[in-house]
């Protein structure tokens, strides 16, 4: 199982991706959990 619970969205200006880009992303690359933590 591959997941990632450290990913930053548009809105803490720490990335550029929206939320549903980083979903769609973790889909095709086999990630079954992410978890956003904007700061």
């Amino acid at each position: 199982m591959f997941v990632d619970y450290h990913v930053h969205t548009y809105l803490c200006k720490h990335a550029s991706g929206r939320p549903e880009e980083y979903v769609k992303a973790a889909i095709r690359s086999g990630i079954s959990e992410i978890g956003f933590s904007d700061h």
